[in-house]
């Protein structure tokens, strides 16, 4: 028998009612890979505008470069994972 871990986990939301809120979501599998993608998407000329919460409670924060918007989602406890959320 065969076993496989996966650290990764990616999924792509597609609404019918409301188009603006399709993305595709990516976790990281810990801290240091969402801070070297971080580094990546302002060295690639993306800039912070807004702070917030999501709906469960997640603290985000959302970068945009022309149209193209990143939100990464830090989790409530260090057990669980760091999230990027990108919007077409």
């Amino acid at each position: 028998m065969t076993v496989r871990i996966f650290t990764y986990k990616i999924g792509k939301f597609e609404y019918t009612e409301d188009k603006s809120q399709d993305h595709i979501e990516f976790q990281f599998k810990d801290k240091k890979e969402h801070d070297s993608y971080i580094k990546t998407i302002l060295s690639a000329g993306y800039q912070q505008t807004e702070k917030g919460k999501v709906l469960t409670g997640e603290n985000y924060v959302d970068y945009f470069k022309n149209k193209a918007q990143i939100r990464m989602v830090y989790p409530k406890t260090t057990q669980d994972n760091y999230t990027i959320l990108v919007f077409k």
